[in-house]
């Protein structure tokens, strides 16, 4: 975060050395307040960020294959 002014910045403890991703190369930024859709549906909308993130979508995906195997939804 960019800010003239001090900056706390929180962040699960988790997710240290737990979820692997691609860092993109150089200076970056991200936009404030825009959300990123990670899976698209139609029956349900879970909100999430930081260590829930990763919890959410394996929830989604057992829900998933939960639905495909005949269960209810």
């Amino acid at each position: 975060m960019r800010d003239n002014t001090p900056v706390l910045f929180f962040e699960h403890k988790f997710l240290y050395r737990r979820i692997k991703g691609e860092v993109p190369a150089g200076d970056y930024t991200l936009p404030i307040g825009k959300a990123v859709v990670r899976r698209e549906g139609k029956h349900l909308t879970i909100l999430s960020y930081a260590a829930m993130l990763h919890t959410s979508l394996e929830a989604a995906e057992a829900l998933a294959k939960r639905r495909d195997r005949g269960g209810s939804d």
